[in-house]
């Protein structure tokens, strides 16, 4: 496995069934066996990370053993503590620091999914 850095947004098969991993440009990732680097980075899509990269912030891929490190949502965002949802949100890059409460933060962190979906398509 390499670890790489995205120059594009990617969505990659992941390990886990049914889950596509969607990488925004920037962000450093490492390699499963299914991606085919090789074809990525002669399109450009990806680079190889440098010890200069140490600042990039690091996408958490979904993996194959049961656990993931996909993203909780609904009810399972409306379990976590203040403390979880702080730190999903700092992960996901969204502001809430307008949000007083529990519900006023898991609405936040799920209007800007919706609006990065919004953005995709």
């Amino acid at each position: 496995m390499a670890k790489l850095i995205a120059l594009h947004a990617l969505h990659l098969a992941s390990a886990v069934p049914g889950v596509i991993d969607v990488i925004d440009a920037g962000k450093s990732f490492d390699s499963a066996e299914h991606d085919n680097v090789e074809m990525l980075l002669e399109r450009g899509a990806v680079r190889k990370a440098t010890s200069d990269d140490k600042s990039v912030r690091h996408f958490d891929r979904a993996l194959a053993d049961g656990q993931t490190t996909v993203a909780p949502t609904g009810e399972e965002l409306a379990k976590l503590t203040k403390a979880q949802l702080l730190a999903l949100a700092e992960k996901e890059e969204v502001d809430v620091s307008a949000a007083k409460t529990n519900a006023e933060i898991v609405s936040t962190i799920e209007a800007a999914r919706a609006q990065k979906q919004d953005d995709l398509v």
